[in-house]
């Protein structure tokens, strides 16, 4: 179904943890969203991540790493980044722990897959949402919307993923 993963990394480092074990972390993320990317992308990055702002910048950096070994443009890099962006950002301001970033490479049509799995939506919104006014925040969906050429949410048993897919240019 998939070939070997080019990782599947856990990171703890960088922010406190939100979690009460970073075990708890991997159980509910690998149990519940491990075959989040769909069947046809034949290449695949999971990374899960610490429930931290911090939490960006690392899936930025393991987003590039894959996308660079798939040899994706300038172009397509870019907007998957800014994908990565605002759905991790998406989840830490918005939703529970635990992360998990996935990132799927279909080779025909070459086209990538992103997702973002979390634990559902939190009961209050993060920090930076909280200390600014409405039109300072809001737009991340929207932005994906307008970069990927399909975008949606799926829902599971422990969370919810929301995914974006881009043809790669």
């Amino acid at each position: 179904m998939y070939a070997t993963p080019l990782c599947r990394t856990a990171a703890y480092s960088g922010c406190e943890a939100t979690c009460s074990s970073a075990t708890a972390l991997e159980g509910l993320a690998w149990d519940g969203a491990q075959d989040v990317v769909p069947s046809e992308y034949e290449d695949e990055v999971v990374q899960l991540l610490e429930h931290c702002p911090e939490a960006v910048g690392l899936a930025r950096q393991t987003a590039r790493v894959a996308l660079r070994s798939w040899q994706m443009s300038a172009a397509t890099t870019d907007m998957s980044l800014l994908v990565v962006s605002e759905l991790v950002t998406n989840a830490v301001e918005h939703a529970k722990p635990p992360l998990a970033m996935h990132v799927g490479h279909q080779r025909e049509p070459e086209q990538l897959w992103v997702g973002v799995t979390d634990g559902g939506p939190a009961r209050q919104p993060g920090e930076w949402t909280s200390s600014c006014s409405r039109d300072e925040h809001g737009r991340g969906l929207h932005i994906v919307g307008s970069v990927s050429d399909a975008h949606g949410v799926t829902f599971h048993e422990v969370g919810i993923t929301r995914w974006a897919r881009l043809a790669a240019r």
